[in-house]
């Protein structure tokens, strides 16, 4: 049984058959070097899995932002008809609140007032106010001043300091 290799020792076979259980440098360093590039791989992998979860977070925020900025567009929309509203309609108050702020002459009020010849005008309760041309005189909660003519009565009326009693 010369011819059959499998019953001969190593040393027979030659150096060219032999069989070792050592892994030789450079296999390992390509196997380290696959291990690091696995390793790596799986790294991007979890970075990419982070990546797609917070660009669905962005996404779902810009979600909510589009629906925020529907309100507030319609919201602008509502404040720019109400403008233009006031600019076709509020010339006229405009003009009312300029002339409600000129200068009043003696006994003239920004709201028409009438005097009722008839009647009877009392300083209000918790008022007071003094007398223009009586240096000193103090009219009081209750007291009549009727007699201070229809000019200074439109005055104190628009003021609120006397009533009709």
């Amino acid at each position: 049984m010369a011819g059959n290799k499998a019953n001969e020792t190593p040393e027979a076979q030659g150096a060219s058959d032999v069989v070792t259980n050592e892994i030789p440098t450079w296999v390992q360093l390509v196997l380290d070097s696959n291990k690091s590039v696995i390793d790596a791989f799986k790294d991007c992998v979890k970075s990419i899995e982070d990546l797609i979860k917070s660009n669905k977070d962005v996404i779902e925020s810009n979600e909510k932002a589009k629906e925020g900025s529907g309100i507030i567009v319609e919201s602008n929309s509502v404040v720019v008809q109400s403008i233009e509203l006031f600019r076709e309609k509020g010339g006229e108050l405009v003009d009312r609140i300029i002339k409600a702020t000129e200068p009043k002459e003696e006994g003239e009020s920004v709201i028409e007032i009438s005097i009722n010849p008839d009647a009877k005008y009392v300083v209000v309760e918790g008022r007071k106010f003094a007398d223009r041309f009586n240096e000193g005189k103090i009219f009081i909660a209750g007291e009549d001043v009727t007699h201070l003519g229809e000019g200074r009565l439109k005055n104190l009326l628009s003021q609120g300091l006397i009533k009709e009693k």
